[in-house]
């Protein structure tokens, strides 16, 4: 590490540099009383990086060739992001994020804005979170694991009213973004804002690719919702666009999954006690054995008599019922076996 251009009193160490001390897990580290502008990490003088910005207790990711903030807790958040995090208006819904890991367990996530909890304890590290008066708030994101772990971290955002906007703002569309629709008519429903020009009317487009690729587009309507025929299972894209009397438009581009099991529901906090039975317990007689894998498939032809939720015999977690799942819960009994 150096200031200027380097050299006696302006550098850590004489070339290659000091040695770094490895605290575990491929990360090493270096404690110096003084500040420098640059830094290079080689290994004993090859294998180098180019001349680096020094940036005091933050981590240096040699394959990513980024920085981020050392945290040295057992449970590493890897982000946290509300979309939009900018431009966003009263009744705007915005989509909140966070990953994080755990080397000692299952990881679940609360979010909070202002203090007041929008989001319960939960394994599934998104949600939504929609204002509903102009101001600044902070956005909590709290992380525990099942080991007893915790760590947070959290963020600003400013919301404006959009009183006199004049180009169309989308504020919330259902169903969201990988959100769920049972196969069969459904209707996507949009709140949008702005456009406070000319008419003031607003004017919608849809625009839907189903999972075999055909599209269907509906022109433009003063309709904020738009009904349509999810035939069969699968990934459908889907396109709505605002415009404005003037013109101007706003687009938004989501995935809606359909499915004919029933819709998932919100994962579970597992640092508490879980009633009821496990993924992959479909006969539901406490044991997951070779019988839950024929159950499965009876189910999956239609056989009478045999039922399967979504919850239970999604074993791969794709989303969807179907044969990868019976090889997946064979493999897993093979396994316990």
């Amino acid at each position: 590490m150096w200031n200027g251009s380097g050299g006696a009193g302006n550098e850590n160490h004489a070339w290659p540099g000091a040695i770094m001390t490895p605290v575990g897990e491929d990360v090493w580290m270096l404690s110096t009383g003084t500040t420098y502008a640059n830094v290079i990490f080689s290994n004993s003088g090859s294998s180098q990086t180019t001349d680096l910005q020094a940036r005091n207790s933050y981590i240096y990711d040699n394959q990513t060739n980024s920085w981020d903030v050392y945290d040295p807790k057992p449970i590493q958040v890897k982000s946290v992001s509300a979309d939009p995090d900018s431009d966003l208006y009263v009744g705007m819904e915005s989509a909140l994020s966070a990953n994080a890991v755990s080397s000692d367990g299952t990881v679940s996530y609360k979010f909070s804005v202002n203090g007041s909890t929008i989001r319960d304890w939960s394994t599934n590290g998104k949600t939504t979170w929609t204002p509903t008066a102009a101001g600044t708030y902070t956005v909590t994101f709290d992380f525990k694991d099942t080991a007893g772990n915790d760590n947070t971290r959290s963020m600003t955002l400013q919301v404006s009213a959009d009183t006199n906007v004049t180009s169309p703002i989308i504020k919330k569309v259902t169903p969201s973004d990988n959100g769920y629709v049972k196969t069969g008519s459904s209707t996507i429903n949009v709140t949008a804002g702005g456009g406070k020009t000319g008419t003031n009317l607003l004017f919608y487009k849809y625009e839907i690719e189903d999972p075999s690729g055909s599209k269907n587009t509906a022109y433009y309507t003063l309709n904020a919702s738009y009904t349509y025929n999810f035939n069969r299972e699968g990934d459908y894209k889907v396109k709505v666009t605002v415009q404005a009397s003037d013109n101007s438009e706003a687009s938004k581009s989501f995935t809606v999954k359909a499915t004919g099991s029933d819709i998932p529901t919100e994962p579970t906090d597992p640092t508490q006690p879980q009633p009821g039975y496990q993924v992959g317990d479909v006969n539901k007689d406490g044991v997951i054995d070779i019988k839950d894998a024929t159950y499965l498939s009876l189910a999956l032809a239609q056989k009478t008599g045999y039922t399967v939720t979504l919850e239970l015999g999604d074993v791969n977690k794709d989303g969807y019922l179907n044969a990868r799942d019976v090889t997946a819960l064979q493999r897993y009994v093979a396994d316990k076996s």
